[in-house]
């Protein structure tokens, strides 16, 4: 499930994004400043930052800054600006580094809108399932031996793959990335693991001369690989 962090000084306006982020079938985190908000994005790896414009002790660009400066969690998340005030000085605050900006009274088909522009798709019922022993046994010759000794050493590479990638992303290294993800691409195929392997390309989309350009891909990616992870053991 996405998770958001909503910041925002007015108990009413979080009630309201708690309620319709529900709704949409996503998970919502709050901050009631923008101090909370920045600790809050440091420590919670969130998909999506919805940042209120005027907020105490820090207001919603200063808090941006504070997130994007940071090494934390949270500081390559997309961030939209919320806010009540003249529409003329709206494009202030794409200049400050938000993606988009919602003037108030936000509708649910606002937030709805934001979640399908801004966010890579969630795992849902739709989507590709995180095992799939026909694809599986397939490659492993109809052999259920093989195809379990094969996960396996596929939930091995699946441990150590959070790390690999953080050092490679890190490192701009996007040559490098795209192969690890090759490589892990293929891994999916033999294994039958149909999410990863689509996680793997939405990802692979991203990725430009200076690695990855959407956080919200990568951190899907290690996401479905822990779901894939944990589906592996309980089939064992």
């Amino acid at each position: 499930m996405p998770r958001v962090l909503v910041a925002d000084d007015n108990a009413l306006s979080l009630a309201f994004f708690v309620d319709a982020f529900a709704t949409l079938g996503v998970q919502c985190a709050t901050a009631r400043d923008g101090g909370e908000a920045v600790e809050r994005a440091n420590t919670t790896a969130f998909d999506l930052l919805l940042i209120d414009q005027c907020m105490p002790v820090l207001d919603g660009p200063a808090a941006l800054h504070a997130i994007r400066g940071s090494a934390g969690a949270s500081c390559d998340a997309p961030a939209v600006a919320t806010t009540a005030a003249d529409p003329a000085s709206r494009p202030d605050l794409l200049a400050e580094g938000f993606v988009e900006i919602l003037g108030k009274p936000v509708t649910l088909n606002d937030l709805r809108g934001v979640l399908e522009r801004h966010l890579v798709p969630s795992l849902s019922a739709r989507d590709p399932p995180l095992l799939d022993d026909a694809q599986a046994l397939v490659t492993s010759a109809g052999d259920t031996s093989i195809m379990a000794a094969l996960r396996q050493l596929f939930a091995k590479e699946l441990d150590a793959l959070p790390g690999e990638l953080a050092e490679l992303v890190g490192a701009g290294n996007a040559p490098a990335l795209q192969d690890r993800l090759h490589r892990l691409d293929a891994s999916a195929g033999f294994c039958g693991a149909p999410a990863v392997a689509a996680a793997v390309a939405a990802l692979r989309r991203t990725i430009g001369p200076g690695a990855v350009h959407d956080g919200s891909a990568l951190r899907a990616l290690i996401r479905i690989c822990a779901d894939t992870r944990s589906a592996i053991k309980t089939a064992a």
